[in-house]
């Protein structure tokens, strides 16, 4: 307070005493909605998970401990709005220490496995010769830790054949 010379600064001295109040409390009204209530819409549902949560009980990935030979992911990512993958080298990832191994859609054991998407699984996890989006997962680095992962997702070398990309509304309105 020396520093802010408070002894030549005017105080008021109605703000400076405590604010007390009571702790706060609430209460829900549980009959606040028996008046729209159906079948099931309308009705309280307790979350299958709340209470866990609510207590800190509940287990999160990160909270499960590490499980012997453990690998780490890190996604191999397109750099590109719109284009065909011409090439995709691993090998310069290889050269990274504890890289294990490169996966892709080839990897898969069908083609079906690479579709997902709610709800009628139309979007490829991998990329299939053709991004549609900078950032789409053409493949994914294993190594035995995440830093190590995520230096050999960054050397592998993918050549692209660029193509027109869209990027208003209007553009995607004209070619449909």
């Amino acid at each position: 307070l020396v520093l802010l010379k408070a002894d030549q600064t005017e105080i008021d001295e109605q703000a400076v005493g405590e604010i007390e109040r009571m702790i706060s409390h609430g209460k829900k009204d549980h009959a606040a909605g028996q008046k729209y209530e159906r079948k099931v819409i309308g009705k309280e549902q307790p979350h299958v998970a709340a209470l866990k949560q609510c207590t800190g009980e509940a287990q999160y990935t990160d909270d499960i401990p590490a499980q012997k030979n453990e690998l780490y992911g890190c996604l191999v990512l397109s750099t590109k709005p719109h284009a065909r993958i011409l090439s995709v080298d691993p090998a310069p990832a290889f050269d990274i220490p504890g890289v294990v191994d490169y996966v892709n859609h080839k990897d898969l054991p069908n083609p079906q496995a690479n579709w997902w998407g709610a709800p009628c699984c139309d979007e490829t996890f991998f990329a299939v010769d053709e991004v549609f989006t900078a950032g789409q997962p053409i493949g994914m680095i294993l190594a035995s830790s995440a830093k190590q992962a995520e230096a050999a997702a960054r050397v592998v070398k993918v050549q692209y054949e660029e193509l027109p990309a869209i990027f208003t509304i209007e553009e995607a309105i004209q070619n449909e």
